[in-house]
């Protein structure tokens, strides 16, 4: 198969060029496990790559010492062939490994299907312009004939997978397009090479062997260039427009050379079968991609969901937080304004709930809150919105119509005066809760919120200091009890506060 020419270059200039194509991927394979070494995020892609470019080298060193230490052609097959071979394999991987490109949210299927279009198509071109003179060359035997065919068919793969890698990045390392273009390259002489065998024109020392030696120094300076980036997975993994195109070009390509056939009346079996695999094929990437964007659209609608509770509950016990409560007060201040009873805002603060964190730590104080909040829950209706402002304060929206806000806040202090049990204690909790309305007469639901929110606040903490463990309606004798707070208005509120027996909280017991 490899029958060469008559060399016109002299013993020791052709040595010189056998050696340096074996020392040159030699050492960019040492450089390429050397990075593998470096750089735990590519191990696995530089480490497949560089003994790929070492197998290369030791192709090449038994093809010279046939050629320069023994001074006799090359036998095909050879051993030679195994190490050549090896290179496009492992490089193929090694490259759909770097820098993460298969990342990309997509099916299995979809990868597969595209990488099978790019193949097919590239294979298609190479078949109709190179291939099926190789195979009208038939003095090989069949083992010679899958071996030398190995050779466009490994270069169509490898130049497939940089492709494909490349265009999945907005942006890439500089390692990334050297490793690239070297590999082009290499696939570039290798097609070449054979061109020239079949033509019998190849010889040693000609362009094909410099752009040999090019590719693996290239390759070489990327393993070395990785060294300097910090992570080999910092380029942008995304839906570039050449990852949206890419599989079409190619195939069109395909489509082409076959045209070209029909058109000069040299249509076969060949011809329609392949026509037809790369019509499937692209249709079928087609539905897959629309799978892919349907899958897509659908994660990201629950990853919105998602958000949208985050940005509006409280994480550890999953009630409104205090923005969610604000929209429903000012949604609710809107519903009713004809002079029948509004929403009624209640506050809730445990009564001394830092003596829990202090003796038992914050995650028996989680766990109680945990606890608080179903408890709080099972007092409201379906339509009232139960929220924790932070800490240990919670509130309670009434909406209309409005539930008797002084039954709600009794049922809260009974909820909450049974024991809790958390992790083998048993906790005794009370709670001072405020009762303020959104009342009529403002210039805007954003005014009356606020004002709802002072009022309950300060009817809390007149509830704190009439002894805990027990409600207050807001009023001016609950603002001239609870003190000169920053939040304190004089605003003519209902009934007055109604008294519950005073009991010390928390007390605590080991069971």
């Amino acid at each position: 198969m490899w029958c060469l020419t008559a060399d016109p270059l002299s013993a020791s200039t052709t040595a010189i060029v056998d050696i340096t194509e074996t020392l040159v991927p030699l050492v960019a394979g040492v450089a390429c496990l050397s990075a593998a070494r470096r750089s735990p995020n590519g191990r696995v892609a530089w480490g497949l790559t560089g003994v790929g470019v070492v197998s290369w080298g030791l192709g090449q060193a038994v093809w010279s010492y046939y050629e320069v230490g023994r001074g006799i052609e090359v036998p095909f097959p050879s051993l030679a062939d195994a190490g050549f071979l090896l290179f496009p394999v492992l490089a193929s991987v090694g490259v759909a490994l770097y820098h993460g490109a298969s990342r990309r949210r997509r099916s299995l299927t979809s990868a597969i299907l595209e990488a099978a279009l790019l193949i097919s198509s590239l294979f298609t071109v190479s078949w109709f312009l190179l291939l099926q003179e190789l195979v009208a060359d038939g003095d090989v035997g069949a083992f010679g004939f899958w071996l030398s065919l190995a050779y466009p068919v490994g270069d169509v793969v490898l130049v497939t997978m940089v492709l494909h890698a490349v265009s999945q990045l907005r942006t890439a390392p500089a390692s990334l397009w050297l490793l690239s273009t070297g590999l082009v390259v290499m696939a570039v002489a290798d097609s070449a090479f054979v061109w020239l065998i079949e033509a019998g024109t190849f010889s040693t020392g000609g362009w094909v062997d410099l752009a040999w030696i090019t590719a693996f120094a290239l390759m070489g300076v990327a393993a070395v260039q990785a060294h300097h980036e910090s992570n080999l997975d910092t380029g942008r993994v995304d839906v570039t427009r050449l990852a949206l195109f890419l599989p079409y070009l190619p195939f069109s390509l395909g489509m082409a050379a076959i045209a070209a056939r029909v058109w000069v009346g040299d249509v076969g079996r060949l011809e329609v079968v392949t026509a037809g695999t790369l019509i499937v094929l692209v249709l079928c990437r087609q539905y897959a991609a629309l799978t892919d964007n349907q899958e897509l659209l659908a994660s990201l609608r629950e990853r919105e969901s998602e958000l949208r509770h985050l940005a509006l509950h409280d994480p550890l016990t999953g009630l409104a937080n205090r923005a969610l409560l604000g929209d429903r007060m000012t949604h609710a201040a809107t519903l009713r304004d004809d002079g029948t009873t509004g929403p009624t805002l209640l506050l809730i603060d445990l009564d001394d709930f830092k003596e829990v964190n202090d003796a038992y730590g914050h995650g028996t104080g989680d766990e109680l809150l945990v606890t608080v909040a179903s408890r709080l829950t099972s007092c409201i209706r379906s339509h009232d919105t139960v929220a924790r402002l932070g800490g240990d304060e919670f509130a309670i929206l009434l909406e209309p119509p409005t539930e008797h806000a002084d039954e709600v806040a009794e049922r809260i202090l009974t909820a909450l005066a049974q024991e809790v049990s958390v992790e083998g204690t048993t906790v005794l909790i009370s709670a001072s809760v405020g009762i303020g309305e959104v009342a009529r007469g403002f210039a805007n639901e954003e005014l009356r919120v606020s004002q709802a929110m002072r009022e309950a606040d300060t009817a809390m903490y007149a509830a704190k200091a009439a002894g805990k463990n027990r409600w207050r309606r807001f009023g001016p004798e609950t603002a001239a009890l609870a003190g000169p707070q920053p939040q304190d208005h004089a605003v003519p509120g209902a009934s007055g506060p109604v008294d519950r027996p005073k009991r010390v909280s928390p007390r605590r017991t080991v069971v």
